[in-house]
């Protein structure tokens, strides 16, 4: 009798299982957690990028019309919609100064709230020299002397909220975006 009853009771788990196994579980936890917060930064980075090559097109068709790029920033650290980026999203469009101005003339668009700050200065032919170039400063770049009208945009952001600043640059002499320390 005593063998039957053995093999009809089931065996529970230990302390030192349960353990092992919520240990495991913490660790697929946190990973998870990683690759998430990961996944979130570039979602959020890719907001740059997109907003980069939006204002490329704006300037492309306003050239379109006028023959030169319109000058919307004073410098490239005078940053729309806001002077200090952070980690909180900021209105896009509004406000009443001359800047907020020229970038409705610009006709530059999201869909709502932005992360990052947008500058753009344009010139016309003859030597480049961005107002503000220097605080993208860790990229070396020698622009060429400009037979054409150019322009110059550039992002910052702080997506996570540290000291540490992301920067999107795009100019009118190449069709390419160029960071610096994405995702920060």
């Amino acid at each position: 009798m005593r063998s039957v009853e053995a093999r009809t009771r089931r065996r529970g788990f230990t302390l030192t299982e349960m353990m092992a196994v919520v240990v495991i579980m913490g660790i697929l936890a946190t990973l998870a957690l990683v690759g998430y917060r990961r996944y979130l930064n570039s979602a959020k980075s890719s907001e740059a990028v997109w907003m980069v090559n939006g204002i490329r097109a704006a300037q492309e068709a306003y050239r379109a019309e006028t023959l030169t790029y319109l000058d919307v920033s004073v410098n490239l650290t005078e940053y729309y919609p806001t002077k200090t980026p952070g980690a909180q999203k900021i209105q896009w469009g509004g406000g009443t100064g001359d800047v907020a101005k020229r970038w409705g003339i610009l006709n530059v668009t999201t869909d709502g709230a932005v992360y990052y700050g947008y500058s753009v200065v344009a010139g016309g032919p003859g030597t480049i020299n961005p107002p503000g170039w220097g605080e993208f400063n860790s990229v070396t770049v020698t622009f060429p002397t400009a037979v054409e009208p150019w322009y110059v945009v550039q992002a910052k952001g702080n997506i996570n909220g540290d000291s540490t600043y992301s920067y999107y640059f795009a100019s009118s002499f190449s069709n390419e975006v160029y960071w610096q320390n994405e995702g920060e």
